[in-house]
């Protein structure tokens, strides 16, 4: 093989490492796309982006896991607006989100997420989830 040839395949494969690590979503984006998918009853996808480690504890058995949450937020919506990002602080393998969310019926809710790094992924652990009715 030419020196050519196994520059231009190291080239192809730095490239294709940086492409992988780049299509991670951030902590506020993970965030969003597990509302949109909870909102939309994609159950699929909540799972997808739900931290394992809330699995078999008290809080998950209380709102009856990924389906018990997509029938909270199939409640309300028809009165969601769009969230605006607060804060998103990353500690190693931590996040923590707040954001802020007004309601069509003029309510305000402040939430703040966590969110850990599996696998090199961020995903939501509900169980710590923090809402505050500001309005």
């Amino acid at each position: 093989m030419s020196i050519r040839f196994l520059t231009l395949l190291f080239f192809l494969v730095l490239a294709g490492i940086s492409s992988a690590t780049t299509d991670t979503l951030s902590p506020w984006l993970t965030v969003r796309a597990w509302n949109d998918a909870l909102r939309d009853s994609n159950a699929e996808t909540a799972e997808r982006l739900t931290s394992k480690t809330v699995e078999g504890t008290k809080y998950w058995k209380n709102v009856n896991g990924i389906a018990g949450l997509v029938k909270i937020f199939e409640k309300g919506r028809d009165n969601f607006m769009p969230c605006t990002l607060l804060r998103e602080a990353i500690n190693s393998k931590q996040a923590t989100v707040a954001y802020r969310c007004p309601r069509k019926d003029g309510s305000v809710r402040i939430w703040q997420d966590i969110l850990l790094q599996e696998n090199g992924v961020w995903k939501v652990a509900p169980q710590h989830v923090q809402a505050i009715r500001v309005k």
